[in-house]
């Protein structure tokens, strides 16, 4: 009797399996000026299947789609997947926000009058460096103090 590997799991050390969305990986893109206006890294902005450990910890496409709660609630805002929804955020940004955790961004979009914030770490091996994904939170308005940037409605 021969025993099967186990399928292979992605963990944050691992190089990402980048999800494509449309005919891309690169969903939106934190340009030079906002990094500089918010002393953080240029980059683009990519999902990765990431993953959720038994402890709800995780980041990523995997991470997000296992909070059923927070899943609804883009539904709710007439958001159609997890997937979709990091999609328009992504591109759709207007708010940079501070985040709670060292090393971490977010960037937020308004929908049906809630913000969802976007949770991005930097993901960097070698000369490739990207804003990866770690997760939604759909709630309320952030604080004033708390906003790093905000786009031009002229833009």
């Amino acid at each position: 009797m021969t025993n099967a590997a186990a399928p292979k799991t992605e963990t944050k050390d691992d190089d990402p399996i980048w999800i494509v969305v449309g005919k891309t990986a690169d969903l939106g893109v934190i340009d030079e000026a906002v990094a500089k206006a918010c002393g953080c890294s240029p980059g683009i902005i990519r999902l990765a299947e990431g993953f959720q450990n038994a402890r709800g910890v995780g980041f990523g496409l995997k991470h997000l789609e296992a909070n059923a709660g927070r899943v609804a609630q883009l539904k709710d805002l007439g958001l159609k997947s997890a997937t979709q929804s990091i999609a328009s955020v992504a591109a759709n940004w207007t708010l940079m926000v501070r985040a709670q955790e060292a090393g971490r961004i977010c960037v937020a979009q308004i929908v049906g009058g809630r913000e969802i914030k976007m949770v991005l770490e930097r993901f960097q091996k070698g000369e490739k460096a990207y804003w990866s994904v770690v997760t939604l939170i759909p709630g309320r308005r952030s604080k004033p103090s708390d906003v790093l940037f905000e786009k031009s409605t002229a833009e």
